[in-house]
């Protein structure tokens, strides 16, 4: 039986922690007793990257090639938007500081898209001769 990895872990704005797993769900544990508050279902492969937007919107990113929108409240997650990211497999995603969204993809390409509604492709960076397995932002 294949292990399915936990593949990242965030600290919520609210201080809860959010984890993404290669089993394609997110969970959000209390931060008090780290017991797990909720569990979503909603990518169909796994789930390879969460981040938290300026407006506490979870994002994520999937082997299903796409990437969601999540609204989460104190108990419950709302699916938002879902992007289909058209063949490609988003392998990291970080916020930047101007309200943008950088990804780095299986294809080779980093691309830039806006952190806010209706999250349009801003850019894509091309010259890697690789797939991307990781982004940081240099302050």
């Amino acid at each position: 039986m294949q292990k399915k990895l936990i593949s990242n872990i965030i600290l919520l704005n609210d201080r809860r922690l959010a984890t993404c797993s290669l089993d394609g769900t997110i969970k959000v544990f209390n931060s008090t007793n780290y017991d797990c508050a909720m569990s979503i279902s909603g990518h169909k492969k796994y789930v390879n990257y969460i981040a938290q937007l300026d407006d506490g919107k979870i994002i994520s990113c999937s082997s299903d090639q796409t990437m969601k929108i999540w609204r989460i409240n104190k108990n419950t997650f709302k699916c938002e938007k879902t992007i289909d990211i058209n063949r490609t497999n988003i392998i990291k995603i970080i916020c930047l500081t101007n309200k943008r969204i950088a990804m780095c993809a299986n294809d080779k390409t980093i691309k830039i898209r806006q952190g806010f509604y209706p999250y349009s492709l801003i850019a894509t960076m091309y010259g890697h001769t690789e797939e991307g397995k990781s982004i940081i932002q240099v302050k």
